[in-house]
């Protein structure tokens, strides 16, 4: 066996692998050997065959089985003995049917391999971390957002305003001529939910039943359909019922509801589990948010070569993450078009961090902490149930547990950046940290 690697532009390479014939008959003759032995062929009793009439029956099939096989004990046999790390998944490229008696047989394998660097650790750098905490207003507002999200809707003879529900039909056109899925008749609306295109909730407010209105509105760039995406588009709308929000009383019967019964504590029980489930989802977001700037900055401070297969592998995922989140949406199952390229920036940036943080564990050793992970179980599903029960659950499920541990490796590294950086905070309210902007 010969083997030669050539190096091609960026991270990739060439490999060719010359396997010498002499290798390919005596395997060939063995699996031959093997077959005879349990072939079944008129003629002959069972074992009996003849390997000269093995060879002429499966002949063909068999030489394409043992050169796969070749394949796969060479090019692992190269991997450990040249240390060869790809990044991804080789394309091997190989013709099993054209290999030719007496003459070596050669195939080729297109790889790349992972960058060499050094993380530039931002040491000394400042980074500013957001702070907040859940005050008495912020449990007021939350239950009086449950309140409306259990609502009673009445027709109401008024012009339609924030929070009401208006039942419409509706006509798109672009550039005069309708467009699929532009069309609806009896659509509940609710106004001020965001849920529409932007813009289009606003100019319904006022409109009360039986009227008419042509809306203009433009959908954003990174619409899911790239007929539409970045498009100036009217709908004809037509408002058949103008629905208001009767509220529940603030009452036991009302923290019933959320299975709280009297005798449990009722509303004063469902305003305590508020104020826990609030705190949790807190310290979540603020670690997201406080992650995303120590990635951001060591995303910027930090430029090397990444393996085009690795981006290419992130946008296919990220796709088809966005693929399924659209059909859940929109409750289809059609197919959504979303160009690769769409994903390409943060395809770049999601693999550049994987290898910043994947070199930083190496560089420090740094092992899963056990006690890191029982606290991320606790935090996220600790309001649902028995605590431990739930974490006998999580880590019996060795998926899970995985991306558990990886989370809390990615924990740890981000601990052990800050060490060395100076931290200056920036006070927010709980409704800045959960809707990124300030209340209107």
């Amino acid at each position: 066996m010969q083997t030669h690697i050539e190096k091609l532009d960026g991270l990739k390479h060439k490999m060719t692998i010359d396997v010498d014939w002499d290798h390919i008959s005596e395997k060939e003759n063995q699996k031959i050997n093997q077959v005879a032995r349990t072939a079944d062929i008129s003629g002959f009793r069972k074992g009996k065959v003849p390997a000269k009439i093995v060879k002429q029956r499966y002949g063909a099939s068999i030489r394409q089985e043992v050169l796969a096989k070749i394949v796969e004990e060479t090019l692992s046999s190269v991997i450990e003995e040249k240390n060869i790390d790809f990044a991804g998944k080789p394309e091997i490229q190989f013709d099993h049917e054209n290999a030719k008696e007496g003459e070596k047989y050669s195939f080729i394998v297109n790889y790349e391999v992972y960058p060499e660097f050094e993380v530039n650790e931002l040491a000394n750098q400042v980074i500013t971390h957001v702070t907040a905490e859940v005050t008495e207003e912020d449990i007021d507002q939350t239950i009086e957002d449950l309140r409306e999200q259990q609502a009673d809707y009445q027709v109401a003879d008024r012009p339609a305003e924030n929070g009401d529900v208006v039942v419409i039909d509706f006509i798109g056109y672009l550039n005069g001529d309708k467009f699929e899925g532009g069309e609806a008749a009896g659509h509940s609306l609710k106004l001020g939910s965001g849920t529409f295109i932007p813009g289009f909730e606003e100019q319904i407010h006022g409109l009360t039943k039986g009227q008419q209105k042509t809306i203009e509105v433009t959908f954003p760039e990174d619409y899911h359909s790239e007929e539409l995406a970045g498009k100036k588009v009217q709908f004809e709308v037509t408002v058949n019922e103008v629905k208001a929000p009767v509220l529940p009383e603030l009452d036991d019967s009302f923290a019933e509801k959320f299975d709280i019964k009297p005798e449990d504590g009722g509303i004063n029980q469902l305003r305590e589990n508020l104020v826990n489930n609030l705190t949790n989802e807190l310290s979540n977001k603020l670690k997201q948010i406080n992650a995303d700037k120590l990635f951001e900055m060591l995303y910027d401070n930090n430029q090397f070569e990444l393996p085009e297969v690795l981006i290419k592998n992130e946008q296919e995922h990220m796709q088809q993450q966005r693929v399924e989140q659209l059909k859940r949406q929109f409750g289809s199952e059609e197919a959504f078009d979303i160009p690769l390229e769409k994903f390409q920036k943060a395809a770049e940036r999601r693999v550049a961090l994987s290898l910043m943080i994947k070199k930083l564990i190496e560089k420090y050793e740094i092992q899963p902490d056990n006690d890191l992970i029982d606290q991320l179980i606790t935090e996220r599903f600790g309001n649902v149930g028995d605590v431990q029960t739930i974490k006998n659950y999580f880590k019996s499920n060795k998926e899970f547990m995985q991306s558990l541990e990886f989370q809390a490796l990615e924990l740890q590294v981000i601990n052990k950046l800050l060490e060395n950086m100076q931290i200056k905070e920036e006070q927010q309210s709980f409704f800045e940290v959960m809707h990124g902007k300030k209340k209107a």
